[in-house]
C-alpha cells in the first residue's frame, strides 16, 4: 500500500508545490521482481498522516488538517506522550479535498482539478486502487458522521440506484462529468 500518496499529493495540490511529490515518487522502487505498489488516493478509511512524518513538517501537515476542516471535513487526533494532540488522519473525500467550498470556482475547474489527481495516480508503475466514491466525484457526507459520531463515516455514503443513475445521465452533474473524465484516464492507461 502506498500511503504516502494520497496526503503529499493533497498537499501538491493544496500548495501548488509538487516538489516533495516527485522527489518522493522518484525513490520508489518495488522490493522484488513479485511485488507491486497498491497507489491510492481515497479509501473507506480516511487520509493517513503518518506516512509523511519526516517528508512534511508538523507546521505543514497542521496546514493539511486546517484545509480539510474549511473544505467540510474532519481531523482525527492522537494523543502524544507529552499530552499534546497531533494530526493522525484527514477525513474527507478526495473531492472535497482538493475543493473549497467558499472559492466560487466553476465545476468545470473542481472536475479537472480532481481528474488531475487522478491522472498523478493512474500514471504511477503499480496497482491504481480507485475507491467508488472516486468514480463519482462523490461530496462529503457530513450528515452521515453526525449519525454515526465517527469521522470516517464521511466518505462511506451508499448510494441509491436511481438517484445516481440520474445523476449520472444529466451532463451538467459532477458525477457524470467526473465519472466520463474518469473513464477516459482507466482507458488510457489501460492501453498504455
Amino acid at each position: 500500500y502506498n500511503f504516502t500518496l494520497p496526503p503529499l499529493t493533497l498537499h501538491a495540490f493544496h500548495t501548488g508545490d509538487a516538489s516533495r511529490l516527485a522527489a518522493w515518487a522518484r525513490t520508489l522502487d518495488t522490493p522484488s521482481d513479485e511485488t507491486a505498489f497498491f497507489n491510492f488516493l481515497a479509501s473507506h478509511d480516511g487520509i493517513g498522516l503518518r506516512p509523511v512524518e519526516g517528508i512534511l513538517t508538523a507546521a505543514e501537515v497542521e496546514q493539511l488538517a486546517e484545509r480539510v476542516e474549511a473544505h467540510g471535513g474532519y481531523v482525527s487526533y492522537r494523543i502524544n506522550p507529552d499530552g499534546t494532540q497531533r494530526p493522525y488522519e484527514l477525513n474527507i473525500v478526495y473531492f472535497d479535498a482538493l475543493t473549497d467550498p467558499r472559492a466560487g470556482e466553476g465545476q468545470d475547474r473542481q472536475v479537472a482539478r480532481f481528474l488531475c489527481s487522478q491522472a498523478i495516480l493512474l500514471s504511477l508503475a503499480g496497482v491504481p486502487g480507485v475507491y467508488v466514491h472516486s468514480l463519482f466525484g462523490s461530496r462529503n457526507w457530513r450528515e452521515g458522521v453526525a449519525k454515526t459520531g465517527r469521522n470516517r463515516t464521511i466518505n462511506r455514503r451508499k448510494f441509491a440506484k436511481s438517484e445516481l443513475d440520474a445523476q449520472l445521465a444529466d451532463p451538467n452533474t459532477i458525477p457524470h462529468q467526473v465519472f466520463g473524465g474518469y473513464s477516459r484516464l482507466l482507458a488510457r492507461r489501460m492501453h498504455e
